[in-house]
Order: C-alpha cells, then sequence, then structure tokens
C-alpha cells in the first residue's frame, strides 16, 4: 500500500552559562556553571493511508497489523539538564604542573526521570616537558529516543471469517469478519543509560619525539533495546467460523499466542584496550615525518533477560520456550597505522602515504 507522511517539527532549545575564574599565585580555577532545556515535538497528522489499501504487515509476527498514529497525539519530549565544571591548575614547586576537570551534570527526561553523571580528568608533569601522566572517569547518560518513550500500543487482527475469494459463495453474500485486539506496550520499567568509562595512559617527549599511550576500560549499562519480555505475550482464543451448506455457521476456537516488541534496558557492552600514538618528528634530511600509532581492543556484548522460541508450530500454538539468555558476542582486534608525510619546499608541496596492518581480527 501507499502511505503519507505528514512531519511538521517543533524544536525549542535554550541555554544558560556562567564563568568564574580566580587566581592565586601558582593555582588557578576556571569554573562552569550551565542549565540547558529543550523541547521536540511534531504537530503533523503522521502516518495515513487509504483504509482500503494499508501498508504490507510484518508477516513474522503472526495476526500484527497497525493503525494510523498521528504525530499530534504524541506528548512532546522535555529534557532539562544542568551542571557544574571545575577546572583547576597548580604549578607544583612552579614546574611540575597539575591539571584537573572535574565536574558533575544532572538530567531529567519524559517518562524516564533523572540522572547524575560525574565525571574528572587529571594529568600531573612527572618530568616537566619530558613524562607525564594523567588519567580518568566519566558516566555519560544517554536518553532514549521517541520510539521508546512514547511507543505504540500492538494491534492484531484475528480473522474470524473471510469469504471474498470464495467462488461458492454469491458475490453480494461473502463476508469478512475479524476480531481486533489492542495491547498497550508498557515502559515504565525503562531507566536512563548509561555509559561508564575509565581510562589512564602516559606521554613521553623525547627531542622531536613523542609517545603516548592509554588504556581503557568501557561499560554501556543498561541499553536501550526493542524486544520481547514475559509481558509481552498474550494468549488469546481465536474462533473461526466456516459456513455449512443450509447458511448457517460454526465455529472453532482454539488458542494462540500472540507477541510483541517492547522497549527494554537489555543491552549491555564492555570494551576494554590500548592505544598508542609515536610520532618520531621530522627527518630533516629526507625532509619526511613519520607517525606510528595502533589500538588493541576487546568488545564483548550480552543482553539480560530472557530468549523465546516457539519452533515451527504455526498461528495455532499458546506455548512458548524461555531460556535464559547467557549468548554473549566477542570481538578483538589489534592493528596499526604507519603514515609517512613528506614535503618539498622549494614548491610548496606536500605529500602523505600511509599503510595499514590488522595483525589479528576475530
Amino acid at each position: 500500500g501507499i502511505y503519507d507522511i505528514d512531519s511538521r517539527e517543533v524544536n525549542v532549545f535554550a541555554k544558560a552559562t556562567a564563568n568564574f575564574f580566580k587566581q592565586s599565585g601558582n593555582v588557578s580555577n576556571r569554573i562552569i556553571a550551565g542549565v540547558d532545556f529543550k523541547t521536540d515535538g511534531n504537530v503533523g497528522e503522521g502516518k495515513t493511508w487509504d483504509p482500503s489499501c494499508p501498508p504490507y504487515r510484518n508477516l513474522s509476527y503472526y495476526n500484527s497489523t497497525f493503525r494510523p498514529r498521528s504525530y499530534k497525539d504524541i506528548p512532546f519530549i522535555n529534557q532539562f539538564g544542568a551542571y557544574l565544571e571545575d577546572n583547576f591548575k597548580w604549578a607544583i614547586g612552579g614546574t611540575h604542573e597539575f591539571q584537573l576537570q572535574a565536574g558533575v551534570r544532572f538530567d531529567n527526561a519524559s517518562v524516564v526521570g533523572s540522572t547524575i553523571s560525574p565525571r574528572f580528568n587529571a594529568s600531573m608533569e612527572i618530568i616537566p616537558g619530558k613524562f607525564s601522566i594523567f588519567g580518568g572517569y566519566g558516566v555519560t547518560a544517554k536518553m532514549p529516543t521517541l520510539l521508546y518513550l512514547y511507543p505504540e500500543d500492538a494491534y492484531f487482527e484475528y480473522i474470524n471469517l473471510n469469504e471474498m475469494s470464495d467462488t461458492k459463495v454469491a458475490e453480494g453474500e461473502r463476508k469478512f469478519i475479524t476480531t481486533t485486539r489492542v495491547f498497550e506496550v508498557d515502559n515504565s520499567d525503562l531507566e536512563i543509560t548509561k555509559n561508564y568509562k575509565a581510562e589512564a595512559g602516559f606521554k613521553v617527549n623525547l627531542g622531536k619525539m613523542n609517545l603516548t599511550v592509554t588504556g581503557y576500560h568501557e561499560r554501556l549499562k543498561n541499553g536501550y533495546t526493542m524486544g520481547k519480555t514475559l509481558e509481552t505475550f498474550k494468549s488469546v482464543n481465536w474462533t473461526t467460523l466456516k459456513r455449512e451448506k443450509d447458511g448457517t455457521y460454526t465455529g472453532t476456537t482454539l488458542p494462540v499466542l500472540s507477541y510483541f516488541n517492547a522497549p527494554t534496558n537489555n543491552m549491555n557492552v564492555e570494551n576494554t584496550g590500548v592505544e598508542f600514538d609515536l610520532n618520531l618528528g621530522r627527518i630533516d634530511a629526507i625532509r619526511t615525518r613519520f607517525i606510528l600509532d595502533g589500538v588493541w581492543s576487546r568488545t564483548e556484548s550480552w543482553k539480560n533477560g530472557y530468549s523465546f522460541d516457539r519452533g515451527n508450530s504455526g498461528n495455532y500454538y499458546n506455548h512458548m520456550g524461555v531460556f535464559d539468555s547467557r549468548e554473549r558476542s566477542y570481538y578483538e582486534n589489534f592493528s596499526t597505522n604507519l603514515k609517512a608525510v613528506h614535503n618539498i619546499p622549494s614548491i610548496g608541496f606536500v605529500t602523505s602515504a600511509t599503510a595499514n596492518v590488522i595483525w589479528s581480527e576475530n
């Protein structure tokens, strides 16, 4: 079928910030505070179509169907945030510079409520101009999109009688009877997804050579997914009718298990890795600078909750296999890049070449 989409977005954003600075001897503070607010919505008619020719439905979900939904019926998404950050510098002994950036952010969003996200980054010069260490930790809140905040209801059509193509029945007497069931898609347990990241490393400067090495660990907890839960399976009695020779109808009622997707926080991703960047500097004799960088990373992902399997049982089936979801996926990679940058000053020409090697990937 053919459908039209009438979209009229409304987006409002406001932000206010304040900056404060104080210097006292070898210590300086720069403090940033602010608030922001945004609201997003749509006053369009949404997706519409001719009722006699609806869009093709998803056959992988037995008996599922859908209805037009006006964008005007969907509430606006409101997000409010407030943050405070301090950038602290201290020249210890006048030569060893210590830097600390620490802050906290408060977020509140429609449906999912509030959360607080702290973060900090620090660095310290051990040997001024030659060797320094750094590290950091932070929590980032990821707000859900409209799909998760205001999901559509789940619609199902159970066809009781369909004589539209039955040539044994006179065209004017053919009947089409269906039962519509509507289930609310519940997202009351939805939480704000958070990403936790910690990193540490060092930087070395020896003449023209610079080396930076960073190790990190990152964990995404309660990531957003659309999936099936124990509450998204609905047992329905489905009655089918048959016209007898005398014009009466007889019916058969059998149970059917209908199911749909709902917003969940079942996704988890964990990343661990080491990155390095080695700048060998410019070799004047050949007017070329070499840079070698690389990364080793390992990613593990898994889902909470349960997995489900109904087998090849067709429509009429009132049972579903429920399994503890322990399946995990892994990805590991080690790769390097060698970049050469060559310049010819007499004609102002610069050229570069990069060689990439993937040493292992699985």
